[in-house]
């Protein structure tokens, strides 16, 4: 029995620069060549709103960068 692939692009902040902009590449990359995706980023950010828009499951960890650093670590 064969499992799909899996991934989980993680943020390292809530607004979209350079890094985020790559981490959606990526992520659209993945999900074209068949694997499941998901992207963890900080409440109500940017790159939480850009993920989702393009349908990808999204988890959101803390509101503070802080406390999103934190629940990542924890996640």
């Amino acid at each position: 029995m064969t499992t799909k692939a899996q991934i989980t692009f993680a943020a390292n902040q809530g607004d979209i620069g350079g890094g985020e902009v790559m981490l959606l590449h990526l992520a659209h990359a993945a999900r074209d060549l068949g694997v499941a995706v998901d992207v963890v980023g900080p409440t109500a950010s940017g790159v939480v709103e850009a993920a989702s828009k393009a349908g990808f499951p999204v988890h959101e960890l803390g509101a503070t960068r802080r406390a999103y650093l934190i629940a990542l670590r924890r996640w």
